[in-house]
């Protein structure tokens, strides 16, 4: 088909993933800037 080798392939579809997730992650942190607000509380209270 495009007669590249299956490393390159890899390595093409890994750097692919790390740009989209990069974005998203981008994306996201500035959807949710001032919605969530972490208290330290809420990872140490016991039930």
């Amino acid at each position: 088909m495009l007669d590249i080798q299956h490393n390159t392939a890899a390595l093409f579809y890994k750097k692919a993933r790390q740009v989209i997730t990069y974005h998203l992650q981008q994306e996201s942190s500035e959807m949710f800037e001032d919605c969530i607000k972490w208290d330290e509380s809420d990872f140490w209270r016991k039930t």
